[in-house]
């Protein structure tokens, strides 16, 4: 993330959004290095209830909720994107966000 994304996309349009889940028995708020992701370009949250993991694999934005639970993925939406029953219009989604970073680096320069 750091190398495929906030360090080539220099953007100051640029805003991510990183959930941080309890999926293994191992995550812990503490344990996690928030500063890999240390940009001012991004919020960083902890979701210690898996409220968001759950709700994305309900909504199967960009087919990914296949496993009822989403983690470790990306979702990608433009500046024109609305939240009402869920958010759209989707510019581009997957999984898992470490193998994913040249779709994902894509699909924002369509966005920015």
């Amino acid at each position: 993330m750091r190398e495929k994304i906030l360090d080539e996309e220099k953007s100051e349009n640029l805003q991510i959004y990183a959930v941080w889940l309890n999926q293994r028995v191992t995550d812990e708020k503490d344990e996690i290095d928030e500063s890999i992701l240390a940009d001012p370009r991004v919020t960083q949250y902890w979701d210690e209830e898996g409220i968001t993991g759950t709700y994305f694999a309900q909504a199967d934005l960009g087919g990914l909720g296949y496993s009822g639970f989403v983690y470790d993925v990306y979702y990608v939406f433009g500046p024109d994107a609305t939240w009402n029953l869920e958010p759209a219009p989707l510019a581009g989604a997957g999984a898992p966000v470490l193998y994913e970073g040249d779709k994902f680096l894509a699909a924002l320069k369509t966005q920015l």
